[in-house]
This record gives structure tokens, C-alpha cells and sequence, in this order.
């Protein structure tokens, strides 16, 4: 309860701490006995998790990533589905993102609730033409996962995708994992320009440059040294 409505009324990022990261206790140690109060929890979490504080925004997601591990069956998915239609273009992203990994959290319970299957097919479909790129990709991630042969549910997925879009998903099955190597190569290579740019000595290890003059200044010193003394005065 007081949770909840801590979560749900302050933006400080300094008091929303302590009830998100409640929340991944609550889930972690409670687990199923919470199952009812997961459409709650998604709702809340998802506008955290769409908060342009960056801090307020990686916590939530630890608490979401405790609602799909430990919630049961079907329920998280169905959750953040619902949320999935939010006015807010950010939280459809951030709730298409959390459906995909509920979906692929769920394996071969995929198929079990062939009803509950049809409702989550419907807002992926939804989903597929959304006005934010995120829902987008993770909407065809998450078909991905349905389309994979051993589940048997591309009737299913007929009644609600086209069967165009079915096509190109298939004829590019893993968008989300090419999408993450390109990251993964930009990231790579921002490293080793990192590590040449380290390799460069800085100025404090960099050896001083001696000019012409303070060459030929030891020189003369030593010329002046073995003329006799009457000519080394000036």
C-alpha cells in the first residue's frame, strides 16, 4: 500500500528510491503470492521507467526485470500488454520493451493459454504500427518469438499480423540482435579510439624539445673552455 502511493505521487528521485527497490524485494521474495497486484505494479513501473531522470529510470527497470522473473505464467505479459496502449508514446515503448522480455521469458508456456495468447497477439499487432520506433522494433522482436516453429502458432499470429509483415520479420528473424551487435561493434571501436588515444604520451611524460640555441650552448661553453684564457674573455 504506502508502496504504491510513494511510487505514485513523488518525483524525487531521492524518495522514489526506496519504494522501487522495495519493489524488487517484494518480487524477489514474495514471487506469485503478488500475482495480483501486477497489473498495479506495471503501470506504476512503466511511468518510472519512462521518467527522464536517468536514475528513477534504471531503477525501475530493476523492479520490472523482478516483476517478469518472478511473476506467474502469463500475468506480466498480460500486464504490461495492457499498458501497452498508453497515451504517452515513451511508456508504449518501454512497455512494448517489457512485453518482449516477458515473451521471451515465458519459453514453451508460450502456447498454453491459447485465449490469453490471442489478446497479447492483438496489442502486438498494435504494437507493429505504432507511431514510436521502440514499440515498433520490440512489437517485431516479440512476434519473432512467436513465430518460432516448435510452438506451432502461426495460425494464431494469421488472425491478427499480415501476412506481409509476417513475411519480412521472417526474412529477418533476430532485428533486435542485429540491432545489439552494431551497438556492441560502435561500442567496440569507441574502445580501441579510447585505448590509442590512452597509448599517447601526455604532456608530463612527453620529453621537452630543445631548440638550436640550447644545443649550441654546451658547445660553445666547451670551445670557450679550451681557448686560452686571454681570448675566452670578452
Amino acid at each position: 500500500g504506502p508502496c504504491w502511493a510513494l511510487l505514485s505521487t513523488t518525483s524525487d528521485p531521492q524518495w522514489s528510491r526506496m519504494p522501487t527497490l522495495a519493489c524488487v524485494d517484494l518480487w524477489t521474495g514474495l514471487g506469485a503470492s503478488l500475482d495480483a497486484q501486477i497489473p498495479r505494479a506495471a503501470a506504476i513501473l512503466l511511468k518510472r521507467s519512462a521518467d527522464t531522470s536517468g536514475f528513477l529510470s534504471e531503477q525501475a527497470d530493476f523492479a520490472i526485470d523482478a516483476v517478469i522473473a518472478n511473476g506467474t505464467g502469463y500475468r506480466p505479459a498480460a500486464a504490461f500488454a495492457q499498458c501497452s496502449g498508453h497515451r504517452s508514446a515513451a511508456i508504449r515503448g518501454k512497455a512494448a520493451y517489457a512485453l518482449y522480455k516477458s515473451l521471451k521469458g515465458l519459453g514453451h508456456l508460450l502456447g498454453s493459454d491459447k485465449k490469453e495468447l490471442e489478446r497479447l497477439l492483438q496489442r502486438i499487432s498494435q504494437l507493429l504500427t505504432d507511431s514510436n520506433s521502440t514499440a515498433r522494433q520490440y512489437a517485431r522482436g516479440s512476434l519473432t518469438i512467436l513465430l518460432d516453429p516448435e510452438l506451432s502458432l502461426r495460425s494464431e499470429i494469421a488472425k491478427y499480423v499480415d501476412p506481409a509483415v509476417v513475411a519480412r520479420i521472417e526474412a529477418n528473424p533476430n532485428p533486435l540482435e542485429a540491432t545489439q551487435r552494431r551497438g556492441t561493434q560502435a561500442s567496440r571501436a569507441s574502445t580501441a579510439n579510447h585505448s590509442s588515444l590512452s597509448t599517447q604520451p601526455t604532456l608530463a611524460e612527453m620529453p621537452l624539445r630543445r631548440s638550436n640555441s640550447d644545443e649550441a650552448r654546451p658547445a660553445r661553453r666547451r670551445e670557450a673552455e679550451h681557448l686560452p684564457r686571454e681570448q675566452a674573455s670578452p
